[in-house]
């Protein structure tokens, strides 16, 4: 009777434990997040794109989500709606409205706000804090370093530059 009770209280000690942590590791009570998403296209997918991802979100074509934070890898186009923190990893294409982290595609990786390194043919950001580097590299502001074929800073020093360019 002794060790029941004692394994009883075990197991409800390990579940009180693991609510806690879990509870004051979640981004919000108010928020609706998941540890795992899994899509094929939006609007086929495990959870609803207003949904945020705080683990990993595995895209067959489209995934969109407002956020993704750790590992966000697609075949096709990945994009969240309003934040990317981690690895964000796809064939064809990214889109986030801020990124932190790394950005890479084959195609097209794209940011209203890039914080880290884009990578893809054609990187797209409205402001830049770090590297883009691609064939051609496109920003309104920057504080980093371009690296590709044609190289766009519009409020640079040298709003353009092949090769290589940069601001701070």
């Amino acid at each position: 009777m002794e060790r029941r009770n004692g394994r009883l209280l075990a197991s409800v000690g390990l579940a009180a434990v693991l609510v806690v942590t879990l509870g004051f590791s979640a981004p919000s009570y108010a928020e609706k997040w998941t540890p795992v998403q899994l899509s094929v296209f939006n609007p086929v997918q495990a959870v609803p794109d207003d949904w945020c991802i705080y683990g990993l979100r595995l895209n067959v074509l489209y995934g969109e989500n407002d956020t993704v934070a750790g590992l966000d890898l697609g075949i096709g186009a990945n994009q969240t709606t309003r934040r990317t923190s981690g690895v964000q990893a796809a064939l064809v294409g990214n889109l986030a409205e801020r990124m932190d982290g790394v950005q890479a595609a084959v195609l097209f990786s794209g940011a209203d706000i890039a914080r880290g390194v884009q990578i893809g043919a054609v990187t797209i950001s409205s402001e830049t804090k770090g590297l883009q580097l691609g064939l051609f590299n496109f920003t309104t502001k920057a504080k980093g370093v371009q690296i590709g074929l044609i190289n766009w800073i519009e409020e640079g020093w040298l709003p353009f530059c092949p090769l290589i360019n940069w601001n701070f």
